[in-house]
C-alpha cells in the first residue's frame, strides 16, 4: 500500500503506457477504422467509474484516503463523461492511413444507396490548406455528415455523423472500407502512439527502480 502511495506518478505512466498499447492492437485488428457511439462513450464512463469506485473503496478500507487521492479518483472520470455530453449527438468514423479517393467513393456509393444528399466542399482554412472538409446533408432531414481530410496520397479521416439516426449504415461503411483497405503492419500503423507509450512505459520503469 505504501508502495503505491509513494509511486503514484510512476505508476501511473506505465498504466497510460500499456493502454495506449492496448488501444493501437485494437486498431489494428480493426485495420485502422473505428467507430465510436454514445454507447462507447458510456463503457469508457463506467470502467473509469468502477476503477475509482474500487480504488476508493480500497484506500478506505485501509484508512489511508485523502484528499489527492479522492480528487485523482474523480478525475478519471470526468473526461470521458465531458466527452459524452459534448457529443452526445454525433457519431464518428476514425480512419488511419486511407486513399480519399477510395473513402469517398465507397461513402458516396452507400449514401446514394440509402439516401438523397447534397455534397459540399471547402478547404478549413483554421487548420491549413492541406486540410479540407467535406460535408453531405441528408435531403428532408437535418442530418449532417462531416468529413476532415488531408489533401494526401494516403490521411488519416474523421467523420462526424451529426443527428445520425441510422447506426446501422455507420457499421455497414466501416465493414466496407475494412474490406477494401489493403493489409497494414502494426508498427505503420501505431508508429507515433508507440513511440509514446514506450516512452512513457521506460520513463515510469526507470523512476521506479531508480527511486
Amino acid at each position: 500500500m505504501q508502495f503505491i502511495q509513494d509511486n503514484i506518478f510512476e505508476l501511473f505512466l506505465i498504466v497510460v503506457s500499456m493502454g495506449i498499447l492496448f488501444s493501437g492492437l485494437f486498431s489494428y485488428r480493426q485495420k485502422g477504422i473505428s467507430t465510436v457511439f454514445n454507447f462507447n462513450r458510456l463503457q469508457s464512463i463506467l470502467f473509469s467509474a468502477l476503477i475509482a469506485i474500487g480504488a476508493i473503496y480500497y484506500f478506505n478500507f485501509y484508512g489511508e484516503t485523502d484528499g489527492s487521492i479522492l480528487f485523482l479518483m474523480v478525475g478519471m472520470v470526468m473526461p470521458p463523461l465531458f466527452t459524452l455530453l459534448v457529443r452526445i449527438k454525433k457519431d464518428e468514423l476514425h480512419i488511419k492511413k486511407m486513399l480519399p479517393q477510395t473513402f469517398f467513393s465507397i461513402m458516396e456509393a452507400k449514401l446514394a444507396t440509402n439516401y438523397s444528399f447534397e455534397k459540399e466542399e471547402k478547404a478549413n482554412g483554421e487548420y491549413g490548406s492541406s486540410i479540407s472538409l467535406t460535408y453531405y446533408s441528408i435531403n428532408e432531414s437535418k442530418e449532417l455528415i462531416r468529413v476532415k481530410w488531408k489533401d494526401l496520397e494516403e490521411s488519416d479521416i474523421e467523420v462526424e455523423f451529426n443527428s445520425f439516426q441510422d447506426k446501422d449504415f455507420v457499421k455497414e461503411v466501416a465493414d466496407a472500407l475494412r474490406q477494401k483497405k489493403e493489409p497494414i503492419n502494426y508498427f505503420q500503423l501505431n508508429k507515433f502512439s508507440i513511440l509514446f507509450a514506450v516512452a512513457l512505459l521506460f520513463i515510469g520503469l526507470i523512476r521506479l527502480l531508480v527511486y
